[in-house]
């Protein structure tokens, strides 16, 4: 913000343009409380969707548990900002309110008052001013909360209502478009995806080329990975990469420059050859393939094929994305807590071979090829989003400074 507050606006404490509310009370509410009916309680998930408050997926509390606490029953207009846990300082706008609706604790209610526009002081509250202040609020804390009698004291720039009114006027238009933006560059990404998937699904079931159901444990060694003692920081070091979960990319391309593996490291683990197609067989992300073009060891939540002489792991990697292969993994794995696919029974699912060998690499450099355009899209829409993000925030920036035109 400037040093000087522009002629016409005042600078004045948050708490004496809006009531803050945050839910009091309700000890011992728990997720075993949740009605399949009734008020709707929210969350900061609700908080995802735009510059509006989203009621999509929001629980429910019995209309005893909702009387308990008035004064955060939501009201069109009342604005919700997170004040604890990983969405700290994420906001929105209530819209219309349809049905009975409050907040779980996480979230902080700000209803503003007459002196304020509702959607000037939520971009406002929004904007790199605020945020820094909430970011210097929580520096050093080991666990981040933003304090309502903190939040209480910001300090607000107020500019006469007209000037409220021609703010809110301009930036909604600046944002629709993009919003508008963004879309596009969401639209043309999806576009690469669906023409790879049909791209695979076509070379992987091409009618002139002779198929075999060949088992996983058939052409080649089938792995778990391991994890070295890491205590033992003689384990640790640059021989090779020890790939986890985390290290898979969107491509099928792995992170290698992560902590690795020393010789003495590597010695007591499981490395695999370069030319292995991986596949996370654990947890939430299980499904998730990859394909090293270098020698690496793993750790145990990944199962990996070694190929035989004449049969291609990148090849191998693709069959893993089909929509087939994916729905074996996760029908091995079975709909627990946790799933998980053990190395006997990844081992036993089935790819789809061509008859002759080396269709294998026709049918790698025609999807690598498509794959190539994907990944170009996927690289724009990450360019463009961060401009436009970019945009928004010197937007929000020169709204607050008095300085839009």
């Amino acid at each position: 913000m400037k040093d000087s507050v522009k002629a016409g606006w005042i600078e004045i404490p948050l708490g004496e343009i809006a009531e803050l509310r945050s839910r009091i009370g309700w000890k011992g509410l728990t997720a075993k409380e949740y009605t399949k009916s009734g008020p709707r309680f929210l969350s900061v998930h609700s908080l995802n969707y735009g510059d509006y408050v989203d009621f999509r997926d929001a629980f429910h509390i019995s209309q005893e548990r909702y009387d308990e606490s008035p004064e955060i029953m939501l009201q069109q207009d009342d604005i919700l900002i997170c004040k604890d846990g990983a969405g700290i300082g994420k906001l929105g706008v209530v819209p219309e309110v349809l049905e009975p609706t409050t907040i779980n604790s996480s979230l902080l209610l700000i209803r503003p008052g007459p002196k304020v526009l509702p959607k000037y002081l939520y971009f406002c509250l929004l904007s790199p001013y605020f945020q820094e202040i909430v970011q210097s609020r929580l520096e050093g804390a080991t666990t981040p909360h933003l304090y309502q009698r903190d939040i209480t004291t910001f300090p607000v720039f107020l500019p006469p209502h007209e000037e409220q009114q021609r703010i809110v006027a301009v930036l909604d238009e600046a944002f629709e478009g993009l919003a508008r933006a963004r879309a596009h560059a969401e639209a043309n990404l999806q576009n690469a995806r669906e023409l790879f998937g049909s791209a695979l699904q076509a070379a992987l079931h091409d009618e002139t080329i002779s198929w075999n159901e060949t088992l996983l444990a058939d052409l080649g060694d089938v792995v778990t990975g391991s994890t070295p003692k890491t205590s033992d920081k003689g384990n640790l070091g640059d021989h090779i990469p020890f790939i986890k979960p985390g290290d898979f990319l969107p491509d099928g391309s792995l992170v290698y420059d992560n902590q690795g593996l020393s010789e003495q490291g590597a010695a007591v683990s499981r490395v695999l050859p370069g030319g292995s197609a991986l596949m996370v067989c654990i947890g939430a992300t299980i499904g998730k393939a990859g394909y090293s073009d270098r020698p690496i060891a793993t750790n145990q939540q990944i199962n990996a094929v070694a190929p035989k002489d004449g049969i291609s792991g990148e090849y191998l990697y693709y069959q893993m994305l089909t929509p087939e292969f994916q729905a074996d993994v996760m029908r091995q794995a079975g709909q627990a807590t946790l799933p998980i696919i053990n190395k006997g029974k990844w081992s036993k699912l089935k790819v789809r071979m061509p008859s002759d060998l080396t269709k294998q690499a026709e049918i790698v450099e025609k999807l690598s090829s498509i794959r190539a355009k994907v990944d170009a899209a996927s690289a724009q829409y990450k360019a463009q989003t961060l401009d436009l993000d970019d945009l928004r925030q010197s937007l929000l920036q020169k709204a607050f400074a008095g300085e839009l035109t």
